[in-house]
């Protein structure tokens, strides 16, 4: 029978983790394992951004998974958040939606004995942008119904370059400030053999009323492929973030299915850039997932 349970928590500080912990006033702690339960099926994610002035700010997020109750060599488990623009006035109306996005272990995660832990944190990336509250919610042996995966490690980036001009997607988040942060590209685990997804989001920080287009590309030995890079479009539309009457427009990750032949232990480049227009800063953010 499906179980499930739930954390939240707020962050005030870009490129730091929090540990999701809380249950509104209640204060439960690290995720423990259910009595009766043996696997989580599926993970979801979400943020709620809260910015205050008037001001415009791009977001991009992350959440890990780790910890003992987890019977996985595959762990820390890394994945996208919700990723977009916004603008915010005391005197005027923001109303943005931020989607959750889901993500299903493949096969199941196996879990040690029932009260041992394991934890879920959130990051926020791009803009020391003021508070995001974080939410996640954990399936136990259920149906499932995200995107399957076996591993998942993310990457992030500054795309405040010129337009057309392509930026590598290299900085790791797995450390708790970005000056701790290391810069590899991706390197597939040994025991996958394919790269099912890419799942990734762009911050926007648009001072104008312009479009944007993004460009992305994966490359390198990791990829058991004849013809490289592989290249794709998107993150497209148009935004007018003012700080006259507030707009604003937050998404899920978009998620590119590539069901892709690798080479473990060879690096594969992540790369993303700005088609049209050059809008000012931006912050990438992706993620990989391993069958």
């Amino acid at each position: 029978m499906t179980d499930f349970d739930y954390r939240e928590d707020t962050e005030g500080t870009v490129d730091t983790w929090e540990l999701l912990d809380q249950q509104r006033a209640d204060a439960p702690g690290n995720f423990q394992v259910p009595p009766g339960v043996r696997t989580i099926t599926k993970l979801t994610f979400s943020a709620a951004p809260d910015f205050g002035g008037a001001v415009i700010l791009r977001l991009a997020t992350a959440f890990r998974l780790t910890g003992n109750a987890l019977r996985s060599e595959l762990k820390p488990y890394l994945f996208p958040g919700p990723a977009g623009g916004m603008s915010v006035t005391t005197d005027g109306t923001v109303f943005a939606f931020a989607p959750k996005i889901s993500y299903s272990p493949t096969p199941p995660i196996p879990l040690a004995e029932p009260g041992t832990e394991f934890s879920i944190a959130g990051k926020f990336i791009g803009e020391d942008s003021g508070d995001v509250q974080f939410a996640a919610e954990v399936e136990y042996d259920g149906p499932g119904g995200g995107l399957p995966f076996r591993a998942a490690d993310v990457r992030e980036d500054d795309l405040a370059d010129a337009t057309e001009a392509l930026v590598t997607i290299d900085t790791e988040i797995t450390e708790d400030t970005a000056a701790a942060n290391a810069t590899s590209n991706f390197l597939p685990p040994p025991g996958v053999s394919r790269l099912a997804y890419a799942v990734y989001g762009v911050g926007l920080d648009v001072a104008v009323a312009t479009r944007f287009m993004h460009q992305f590309e994966l490359d390198g030995d990791g990829l058991k492929a004849e013809r490289k890079p592989k290249r794709w479009s998107g993150w497209s539309g148009f935004q007018a973030l003012t700080t006259v009457g507030g707009n604003g427009a937050l998404a899920a990750p978009e998620v590119k299915t590539l069901d892709q032949a690798i080479v473990p232990n060879f690096r594969i480049i992540a790369r993303a850039g700005m088609v049209e227009d050059d809008y000012g800063a931006g912050t990438v953010v992706m993620g990989l997932l391993y069958l």
